[in-house]
């Protein structure tokens, strides 16, 4: 989160799912929380690649 300047404290981590070698996780932003208007908000997908560790990609998402 700190290469992204993002605050820990305004951001919660969600398992979404677990597919060939990957994992999803929500980077929900608090502050999206009840936003009605869809792809305005700061929240993300992180996809994960299972052996490594490492963020492979990173999908909008509210």
């Amino acid at each position: 989160m700190q290469e992204k300047n993002w605050h820990e404290e305004e951001y919660y981590l969600e398992f979404i799912s677990d597919n060939n070698g990957e994992i999803l996780i929500k980077a929900g932003n608090l502050g999206d929380i009840g936003n009605n208007t869809p792809g305005a908000g700061k929240s993300i997908i992180l996809v994960v690649e299972k052996e490594g560790g490492i963020v492979v990609e990173e999908l909008s998402y509210q």
